[in-house]
């Protein structure tokens, strides 16, 4: 840790250019209502990530700032913030994060939100550090005898599914 950083403060990967990734200290996640606090164990590398590293940006769409990437994780609960987690709960994790506001969300069609943001993408922090707070609606426990790195490979399953069906 250093010297600067202080006793709240967690570890994570930053982007900050090109082929630039550094670990720093990180402000702690505040909870905003809804949300709960999770410590991250693992995170895998999607193509996204890759192109980012590789070319500054994916699609078009670029960081005007060092960010953390990833968003393929598996969760532990550590804060439920009055939601219907129990803290140390498992959870798989849908980066996509619907606004539960607009017309589209309010039809639960909440992967067409018109304010849809999504981890690691602008203004959203990813996941390759040791605590975030995401919606508890993106949230979703998983059994007991899935391993970290089986639950963070269940959101590229979710798009292969999804894909096929």
């Amino acid at each position: 840790m250093s010297p600067a950083a202080k006793e709240s403060d967690v570890r994570g990967a930053r982007v900050h250019g090109i082929r630039d990734v550094r670990i720093e200290d990180l402000p702690e996640p505040k909870l905003r209502e809804g949300e709960v606090l999770l410590q991250v164990p693992l995170v895998t590398l999607c193509a996204s990530d890759m192109h980012v590293y590789l070319r500054g940006e994916i699609g078009g769409v670029a960081w005007g700032r060092p960010f953390v990437p990833a968003h393929e994780c598996a969760g532990v609960v550590l804060d439920p913030n009055d939601t219907d987690l129990a803290e140390g709960t498992c959870v798989g994790i849908d980066p996509a994060i619907p606004c539960g506001k607009c017309d589209m969300c309010a039809e639960a069609q909440f992967h067409l939100c018109r304010h849809l943001e999504f981890m690691a993408m602008p203004p959203r922090q990813g996941a390759m550090c040791e605590k975030v707070a995401l919606p508890r609606r993106c949230l979703f426990p998983v059994p007991d005898d899935l391993d970290f790195g089986e639950i963070a490979l269940l959101e590229p399953l979710a798009v292969a599914v999804h894909a096929l069906e």
